[in-house]
């Protein structure tokens, strides 16, 4: 997804920043930070909670915002009250909660019908009471890291104690069946219409009942009912359209007048693709680093045990499984797998203009006959999805090893799939390849094997980098990933 070419980043946070008030997170360092530890107790730090003010739904509706999808669940365990505090203190101008309700009644905050996915044990939610659903944790860990903490699937009534007053939320009876006790808790709430909004499946008619008491509503439309919009468009406030939907659909839903809001957004092409097509709202999984609210670190976060806001897997949208491992204390992220694994490090981009970035990696085993590579990507212009093989939408360079221990250097063009091979170092015993790489307005220095090549190539000047691999098999292992200004 190509960049925006009349919205800039500071233009989006500018309109998140005039709509923060007591959700607003302390100003980002200037600098450059390094990859954080994780906090006491949940894996993550303790969010410190500002004055409160008082803010509506309809402060927002008249310009861009952002919703933390599920509490942001690339940042934090989805749908728990650490998702939706830290959430609430976040960029963002609004959190999203899924309600469904136990076979005693109780209103729960959960995603899925089914327990398995986050917990690791089945069973429906709604043919479990309360006590025995009390029981299973949300683990994240495949998702975010080995150090984030077990956490139990929280009651609607504790969430809502839990949030400021002024916290804005938009919230869904995913079983529904709980229209009526579920408008009950909102009611009984401070200013309950001026912070909720009812989010709904489009053409679901329990919407009704929520604009009968004075919410507003977001009605999102799933792929296969598109060609509904003008219907869902009389009867809802605010329309709702996947992230993947074709340009001319999402036009064609911002024409209809009503505000539209995308999900699930997980990187900043894919924000600036939407703003540019007219969308106002982002159901955003990824708040701190789509609203770039925090600097891009010098290392990586590896070794912390916890993945950091930014880096993902080429597709976020495939499962956690697609996650590589992360261990306290084990400072080497792995790529495996019979496809083109690829792994976005976003937490270190954009890069300086200037800037020196070094990497190692090794092959974690390599069967007789094999002819992977594995490297590093760098100086592409935005976080769009890359791959090697592929037309990617900008021109990138490639620092990578090869199975028979060379590193190289190729320049891969915008559009092309395959690479140009620009310098080569031959092969150092030991198995493990040390590459730093400079990247000057004029030329780039390639060093390996104590070695340095430097090559006169200026098609590239972009900020963002991609782990990548080939024919990996059973992995290559990355480590010691460092940005630094020159």
């Amino acid at each position: 997804m190509a960049n925006s070419a009349g919205m800039s980043r500071r233009a989006v946070l500018a309109g998140g920043v005039v709509l923060l008030g007591a959700c607003s997170s302390d100003t980002a360092p200037p600098a450059r930070t390094p990859a954080s530890a994780p906090g006491p107790g949940r894996g993550v730090s303790a969010p410190v909670r500002p004055s409160a003010t008082t803010r509506t739904v309809a402060d927002f509706l008249s310009r861009d915002f952002v919703v933390a999808h599920r509490g942001s669940g690339d940042n934090w365990p989805e749908h728990t009250l650490t998702a939706y505090e830290h959430a609430s203190l976040s960029a963002a101008d609004a959190i999203e909660i899924s309600v469904r309700a136990t076979s005693d009644g109780i209103l729960v905050c959960h995603h899925d019908a089914d327990t398995k996915r986050t917990t690791g044990v089945e069973g429906r939610v709604s043919d479990l009471t309360f006590r025995e659903l009390s029981t299973r944790r949300v683990d994240a860990r495949p998702w975010l890291g080995q150090e984030i903490g077990l956490e139990p699937i929280p009651t609607l009534a504790e969430v809502l104690r839990s949030l400021p007053p002024d916290c804005l939320v938009f919230i869904e009876d995913k079983d529904g069946t709980n229209t009526h006790p579920l408008l009950d808790m909102l009611d009984s709430q401070p200013r309950s219409t001026e912070r909720f909004v009812w989010k709904q499946w489009a053409p679901a008619q329990q919407t009704r009942a929520a604009r009968a008491r004075g919410y507003l509503s977001w009605g999102y439309l799933t792929s296969d009912v598109l060609d509904r919009m003008e219907e869902a468009a009389q009867q809802h406030d605010m329309l709702g359209v996947p992230v993947d939907a074709a340009d001319g659909e999402i036009s064609r839903l911002v024409e209809t007048g009503r505000p539209v809001m995308a999900w699930e957004v997980h990187t900043r092409s894919q924000r600036d693709r939407l703003r540019s097509l007219g969308v106002a709202g982002l159901m955003c999984s990824n708040v701190p680093y789509v609203l770039e609210s925090e600097a891009p670190r010098a290392t990586d976060s590896f070794g912390t045990g916890l993945r950091a806001p930014g880096d993902l897997p080429a597709d976020p949208a495939g499962g956690w499984s697609t996650q590589p491992r992360l261990d306290a204390g084990n400072p080497w992220l792995t790529l495996q797998g019979d496809a083109v694994p690829r792994y976005l490090l976003g937490s270190m981009s954009p890069t300086p203009e200037e800037f020196r970035v070094s990497f190692t990696v090794a092959w974690a085993a390599l069967p007789q006959g094999a002819h992977p590579r594995a490297g590093l990507a760098f100086c592409l212009r935005d976080d769009d999805s890359y791959h090697p093989r592929q037309p990617n939408n900008s021109g990138s360079y490639q620092a990578f090893l090869n199975a028979d221990g060379r590193v190289a250097l190729a320049y891969q063009a915008a559009g092309w799939t395959a690479s140009e091979n620009l310098a080569t170092i031959a092969p150092s015993p030991g198995g493990i390849s040390h590459i730093e790489v400079e990247v000057t307005r004029q030329r780039i220095s390639f060093t390996a094997h104590g070695h340095t090549m430097v090559v006169n190539h200026m098609d590239a000047r972009g900020g963002y980098m991609w782990l990548w691999g080939e024919q990996l098999g059973v992995g290559a292992r990355f480590s010691d990933v460092a940005v630094a200004a020159l």
